[in-house]
């Protein structure tokens, strides 16, 4: 069995898709309401993520500030894998009946 990629298979990598064996490639654009959207759930959850770190009482709240902040601009700013499970969480939250 030979190791060789299986022709015209997408695979998802840093917001392309790219078909192997083929030149043929689709860069993924989010609108501004994306964006949008991404910016209040980021303020919102490092918002959260401050105030939950302030009531400890320990010397590494700066330290843990930092990289949870750091974490969150990444997840939600440049990892496309995230930005898609985002919008389908609020996909599947506006589907539902109230």
């Amino acid at each position: 069995m030979t190791d060789e990629p299986k022709p015209y298979v997408l695979k998802a990598e840093s917001g392309k898709f790219k078909v192997t064996g083929s030149s043929v490639q689709m860069k993924i654009k989010r609108g501004d309401a994306s964006y949008a959207y991404f910016y209040i759930v980021l303020a919102f959850f490092v918002g959260f993520c401050w105030t939950v770190i302030q009531v400890w009482d320990d010397a590494r709240k700066v330290a843990a500030i930092v990289f949870i902040t750091a974490l969150s601009i990444y997840l939600f700013l440049f990892s496309a894998r995230f930005q898609n499970r985002l919008l389908g969480l609020k996909s599947w939250y506006e589907d539902q009946s109230r």
